[in-house]
């Protein structure tokens, strides 16, 4: 079965980087160590950040003040998270839908930043439909401008969306549910159920028991939650009978994010998912814990009505 980062890497890449192996010997190694179809990743990401031939083939990368409020503002780490994590959504979305056969699958990024990820989609045209949105003007401002087969829209932090009813097949939103508080997470399932097709597929991200557990034995995370590690022990101690927990980010952070007044960090326990979206027209298909680089669980839903 051809993956993903198969389908997207045109023979030309894979044809300069193997004029790159005829004059160097690391690169040759690289290619042995990682295998031919591992070697696309580094194709798609390191190499495309050090090689001008390779880069010709992708959109232009973004710049770093729109990548640090990103999961990696370093260039490389950057392209290699968007291209995995990209990767895992398309073959989530392909096994729940491979008995279906859909033409021209017409997909929306929620929440697409500075095309962290749907960069990726742009080979997928025509063939596939693609959109994004995003809240913060700078990241959609940029996406319009060099994203070429990627139609990006302005959003706001609250519903609705600027998308007809029954519109997509597939939306996915990674590190937006992580974010939201109860009523807002309500109101954005509602709208998303709106423009999903019947049987439509959502594919959303969320802080649960693995992120919980990294963040209690890791200073650094605990840090980047403002959340002192007792007050983290808490929230997984009492996560069942607090199955959600949200905490509003300080004024300089919300402002920097340009994400709405209501802009935190939220731990949501799997439990909660299943009681209460799937009264929200979905039907939950997975949940997998950590599927998200062993970081985010990844919730896979279904329209229903």
């Amino acid at each position: 079965m051809t993956t993903f980062i198969e389908k997207i890497t045109p023979t030309a890449m894979v044809d300069r980087f193997k004029e790159i192996c005829a004059k160097r010997p690391d690169y040759r190694v690289l290619l042995y160590i990682f295998g031919e179809k591992r070697i696309l990743e580094w194709i798609q990401t390191i190499g495309v950040s050090e090689d001008e031939s390779l880069s010709k083939f992708t959109p232009p990368f973004p710049p770093l003040e729109l990548r640090q409020i990103t999961a990696a503002s370093d260039l490389p780490e950057f392209l290699w998270t968007g291209l995995v994590d990209m990767d895992r959504i398309m073959t989530l979305y392909e096994n729940v839908t491979h008995h279906t056969k859909i033409e021209n699958p017409t997909i929306l990024d929620f929440g697409c930043g500075c095309g962290r990820m749907v960069r990726f989609l742009n080979n997928f045209s025509p063939s596939h439909t693609i959109h994004a949105c995003d809240v913060n003007p700078d990241h959609v401002n940029w996406c319009q401008k060099n994203l070429d087969n990627v139609q990006t829209s302005q959003c706001d932090a609250l519903p609705p969306l600027p998308y007809e009813e029954r519109k997509f097949n597939l939306v996915y939103g990674l590190s937006i549910f992580t974010h939201l508080s109860e009523k807002s997470s309500i109101k954005w399932l509602l709208e998303l159920n709106r423009v999903l097709k019947p049987n439509g597929i959502l594919i959303v991200t969320i802080h649960g028991l693995s992120a919980l557990n990294i963040i209690q034995n890791s200073a650094l995370h605990q840090k980047m939650f403002n959340l002192k590690r007792k007050v983290v022990e808490k929230i997984a101690k009492d996560f069942q009978e607090t199955p959600f927990r949200y905490f509003k980010y300080d004024q300089n952070t919300i402002e920097n994010a340009k994400a709405g007044s209501e802009y935190g960090s939220t731990f949501i326990h799997p439990d909660y998912i299943y009681k209460n979206w799937s009264t929200e027209g979905f039907k939950v298909l997975e949940i997998i814990p950590g599927g998200l680089r062993n970081w985010q669980d990844i919730v896979v839903l279904q329209r229903t009505n």
